[in-house]
């Protein structure tokens, strides 16, 4: 599978706020919490959110960035406030905008920096982390092509050394974080592969213990996800310890869990945290002060978000934030984090289709291209064929990955005999197509879409999937269903 490209860092990226010694915290304002950094993706304006725990205490204004650029933060010249790296995304230049704190306004006194070093075309940021122990925030890249992943290694707006990282992995491992995992000063990386098994796939984790590009230890965590449904939210120091913890939810059952690490080993005091269904982490920083991560939720559906204030894996304190609708604001990631399910599961590619980041499958943005009033089977995949571009009918495995909330393509029996018993992709009802139009899409009906994949049972009945109740079964195929074009990540 492809690496995302570098505008993931904008449109799906979660802020992450690590509080380890080598990691930096979005505080623009000095008061010692850490605040909730947005980009519109539409304006290119950025604004941030003052936090003083469960509230909002002001807004924070920031220089135009203007559109087509990807945002993250660190600490390249060790002054302790957060500074801005930001590329161009089309040109792929980098550019360091280095802080010296906000005005009594909120606006902020910064300096441009366009690095002497340039990256091609094939490298994409991954994240930022202190990997020397200077205290100093450098940049991880990898190779969209090879894989191969290396570090800048920083001294403000300079790149003192370059170097590729002498441990490399093949396509079927993500970075899933960046922080210091054993409290070394250093910072480590988190990997996530996901196994495919003979009739599912499962999760497993890797850190990465670094001393600069050197790989001290590839350790295996004492106990890994498995369960397909289990999903990485995000990383931050929730019990103050100075080491990374590991946050996880299953997207089935909503169960959040914390894994409290020390290097790789999973301390005993891990556990679940709580239960939310239909809510996703947009923020993870130190909004109280007290020198752990708390957790921010967004809730696509209602606009609203809420906070949990954590200790350890434990829920201090918790309650709700406000209300408004996102639209084409993201969160700014601090480079801790590159995990890209946060602001949205869907990325726009800005080309008509939709990057499913689960699945790495490419959506057409526009989801009834076709006869909006349906059209039948055959006749789908003949307009989808004329579309061209490498657009076509999803199988039921595809069609059934982007009703499942986890993006899994296994569960579903395609030896089922009862023709028209729905099969609800999360074990229940479920508003897909609500959540998938606050995602980006345009024209999704609550209604039923072909897939290509006929019934092993009856070759005059074809598979469908329909977002409006979240299931799949089978339709005549001479019966009109809409049809939603997919291609395979170019």
């Amino acid at each position: 599978m492809r690496r995302g490209r570098i505008t993931l860092l904008v449109l799906l990226s979660v802020l992450v706020l690590c509080i380890a010694p080598n990691g930096y915290g979005n505080d623009f304002d000095g008061d010692g919490k850490d605040d909730v950094l947005w980009y519109d993706t539409s304006s290119g304006r950025v604004h941030a959110w003052s936090m003083n725990g469960m509230d909002i205490s002001k807004g924070m204004n920031f220089k135009y960035y203007g559109t087509g650029k990807a945002l993250s933060t660190g600490d390249f010249n060790g002054d302790g406030i957060s500074d801005w790296l930001s590329q161009n995304t089309q040109t792929h230049k980098v550019m360091i905008s280095l802080n010296y704190g906000v005005d009594g306004d909120g606006n902020e006194d910064s300096r441009d920096v366009e690095l002497e070093k340039q990256p091609d075309g094939n490298w994409v940021i991954m994240g930022v982390g202190d990997f020397d122990g200077d205290g100093k925030s450098d940049i991880l890249w990898q190779n969209e092509d090879t894989y191969n992943t290396g570090i800048w290694f920083m001294d403000g707006g300079t790149v003192k050394s370059v170097a590729l990282i002498d441990k490399q992995t093949d396509d079927s491992w993500h970075i899933n974080g960046i922080g210091d995992f054993n409290g070394d000063g250093r910072s480590d990386i988190l990997w996530k592969q996901n196994i495919e098994l003979k009739d599912s796939y499962a999760h497993m984790v890797c850190v990465w213990l670094m001393d600069g590009v050197i790989v001290k230890s590839a350790a295996f965590p004492t106990k890994q996800p498995g369960d397909a449904f289990l999903i990485t939210r995000g990383i931050g120091d929730f019990d103050g310890d100075g080491k990374i913890d590991i946050l996880w939810q299953d997207m089935n059952k909503g169960t959040v869990y914390t894994w409290l690490m020390d290097g790789e080993k999973i301390k005993e005091s891990s556990g679940e945290s709580g239960v939310l269904s239909d809510w996703f982490v947009q923020a993870i920083g130190d909004f109280d002060g007290d020198g752990k991560s708390d957790i921010l939720w967004h809730n696509p559906l209602n606009g609203g978000f809420a906070a949990w204030l954590m200790n350890g894996a434990v829920i201090k304190d918790k309650g709700m934030v406000t209300r408004f609708t996102k639209g084409s604001w993201k969160t700014v990631p601090d480079g801790s984090n590159v995990v890209t399910i946060f602001n949205s599961r869907f990325t726009d590619q800005g080309d008509g289709s939709m990057t499913d980041m689960f699945t790495g499958l490419e959506w057409m943005k526009n989801t009834t291209p076709c006869d909006p009033g349906g059209t039948t089977w055959g006749n789908a995949l003949k307009c989808v064929d004329e579309l061209g571009n490498g657009w076509r009918v999803p199988t039921i495995m595809e069609s059934y990955s982007l009703c499942n909330k986890s993006g899994v393509q296994t569960g579903l029996d395609l030896n089922a005999t009862e023709p028209f018993a729905p099969h609800y992709c999360n074990g229940k009802k479920s508003d897909l197509a609500s959540l998938l139009n606050k995602a980006g899409f345009t024209n999704l009906f609550s209604n039923h879409y072909w897939s290509s994949t006929t019934a092993n049972y009856d070759p005059l009945m074809a598979w469908s999937m329909d977002p409006g109740n979240g299931s799949v079964r089978y339709m005549q195929k001479h019966i009109a269903g809409r049809v939603w074009p997919v291609r395979t990540r170019r």
